[in-house]
């Protein structure tokens, strides 16, 4: 396999990445919507999962204005289909951790404005949806704090918690809301506070003792092999070591219960109630306990925790600009390389084959067909076979335009 995104060679003027308060978060993602219709859809959670709270008006303030969770898919929506896989990033569970929202929000930005003109980039949105809570706590976010009034979102979740201590807040009932309408493949999580790249196991039951080490996932094997993949697309520092460090959530954090990485792994195939919890909060009004009881194919996503920085919030200059998303460098700065690192991640929930016409001039004229493996860690065997059937207006011109002479592939 050959990473999507290095031979993405088009000029592009650079633009030095910079934060966004919560006005002008939503404020962007607004725009985004309004240029990109059909590419972008945005959602407000209250709105969609009215039982996510009870009584009317605001339940906090956001800077001044009511807050509320924006819910981002983008994807191509005319010709979106059921089978259509997905993914989930969190922008924040902690509020005061700023370089997973302005990163999310960066790649937004990135995959609309290439989409008519970067086939590598159509292809993703084409065959992925792609959601996002950009400031998954709000409240946290805009108040520049880690919790939602005066609770951790982290610790929240129906994964080896008290009834009465999971869904209490309204970021994980809104994300709770979102995994039961949806079936992602993998979800990204950012934090901040350390660097690294973690993956499954993070809670106290999958400790071995007295080690203090994780147990061994299900699904080890391949969650080790993407994290390779995105640590490779992160790129090194200037010691040549690797910018992320990788390993279990346990080892390489620390375990947590009631933690949402946990849970969005294992809520529809962990027994309940224990570990999964059904939670009976009186927060907000409260909240249905049935709302955390799981159909057995509802939650269960690959895992990535990613603890950015050993800051929470490095300084501006060090996030980079729009220049170093397309080659890996040392002197890459933190948006730049997380991007690449998130991007990687849509690849590789699901192997392709991407074909893309080229002028070949030993066809004299006519156009060659490359194709490269995409979503997969190497691609063994391929062969190509001619299907007669309807075509599209633009698969008959490439035929039209091939002499039955050779298939050049890559």
């Amino acid at each position: 396999m050959r990473w999507l995104f290095p031979f993405l060679c088009l000029p592009v003027e650079a633009e030095r990445y910079r934060y966004k308060d919560w006005s002008q978060m939503m404020g962007y993602f607004h725009g985004l919507s309004a240029k990109h219709p059909g590419l972008i859809e945005l959602y407000v959670a209250e709105e969609m999962y009215p039982h996510m709270r009870k009584g009317a008006g605001s339940w906090a303030d956001c800077g001044g204005k009511p807050c509320y969770i924006m819910l981002v898919r983008m994807t191509n929506e005319s010709s979106l289909q059921p089978s259509r896989p997905e993914l989930f990033f969190s922008g924040a569970l902690h509020g005061n951790e700023r370089l997973g929202p302005a990163t999310v929000a960066e790649m937004a930005g990135f995959l609309l404005e290439n989409y008519a003109t970067d086939p590598e980039v159509r292809w993703l949105l084409d065959t992925r949806s792609i959601w996002l809570a950009p400031t998954t706590n709000p409240y946290g976010y805009a108040h520049n704090t880690r919790e939602e009034q005066r609770m951790d979102p982290n610790r929240d979740f129906p994964y080896l918690q008290r009834p009465e201590m999971c869904m209490r807040t309204m970021t994980a009932r809104a994300v709770n809301e979102l995994y039961r309408e949806r079936q992602f493949r993998m979800m990204v999580t950012f934090h901040g506070g350390m660097r690294i790249l973690s993956y499954e196991w993070g809670s106290n039951d999958h400790v071995l003792r007295p080690q203090g080490t994780s147990t061994e996932a299900p699904d080890d094997v391949a969650q080790v092999a993407i994290a390779k993949k995105m640590q490779a697309a992160a790129g090194k520092d200037a010691s040549g070591s690797w910018w992320y460090p990788m390993g279990t959530m346990t080892d390489t954090v620390y375990p947590v219960d009631g933690g949402m990485e946990d849970w969005s792994y294992a809520a529809s195939w962990e027994p309940s109630p224990n570990p999964i919890s059904v939670c009976k909060p009186t927060t907000y009004g409260g909240y249905p306990e049935e709302r955390t009881r799981y159909p057995s194919e509802a939650i269960r996503s690959i895992v990535y925790l990613v603890e950015m920085d050993d800051l929470k919030g490095p300084p501006e200059s060090t996030l980079g600009d729009s220049s170093e998303v397309r080659s890996i460098s040392a002197r890459d700065g933190h948006i730049s390389r997380n991007m690449r690192m998130s991007l990687t991640a849509v690849e590789m929930i699901e192997p392709d084959i991407l074909f893309t016409a080229v002028p070949s001039p030993v066809l004299h004229g006519r156009v060659a067909m490359r194709f490269y493996a995409l979503g997969c860690d190497h691609l063994t065997q391929g062969a190509a076979v001619l299907v007669a059937g309807p075509c599209d207006d633009r698969t008959r011109e490439l035929l039209g335009k091939w002499d039955g002479h050779g298939f050049p592939g890559t």
